[in-house]
């Protein structure tokens, strides 16, 4: 242990409960999460809560900004020169029934479909080209994802 002689390494064993069984260990270990006693940070000498809760505005912030830029710039490159609403009202569905409200939102689905292809982690490429989608072009714009509170059941 790099020179330390026993008597300390048994000194360090006590004092950071490592002598005990490891559901006792456990247990201290969870008790302490539970009231935010994350441990002391050797390297900036104060309890690690404190060193979290000095960074927690920044990290907040970086954190909105990164979302927000993603989240609008995600939305204008998706819809990008295609009507990102499909009006389907008065078209027939598989079992020859008329369609009154369907007016699925394409850019979301064609999100959700990429996501799939793409996965979550480290399965895919960051990147999902899709083809094949006879999309009508249109400058409609992501505004029309937008509905009405009155038509919105979602809201």
């Amino acid at each position: 242990m790099g020179g330390a002689d026993a008597a300390f390494i048994e000194r360090l064993r006590v004092e950071y409960g490592l002598d005990q069984p490891v559901w006792i260990q456990l247990w201290r270990y969870m008790a302490k999460l539970a009231t935010f006693d994350f441990g002391w940070s050797f390297v900036y000498e104060q309890p690690v809560s404190t060193v979290l809760m000095d960074r927690l505005g920044t990290t907040l912030l970086l954190m909105a900004t990164s979302l927000s830029i993603a989240f609008t710039v995600g939305i204008a490159i998706g819809t990008a020169g295609i009507d990102p609403v499909r009006n389907q009202i008065g078209e027939q569905d598989l079992f020859g029934n008329v369609l009154q409200v369907t007016e699925p939102a394409i850019a979301d689905e064609l999100a959700a479909a990429a996501s799939l292809v793409m996965g979550q982690s480290t399965e895919g490429l960051p990147v999902v080209l899709a083809r094949g989608m006879l999309l009508p072009a249109s400058e409609a714009g992501s505004a029309r994802l937008i509905r009405e509170r009155a038509l919105d059941l979602f809201r």
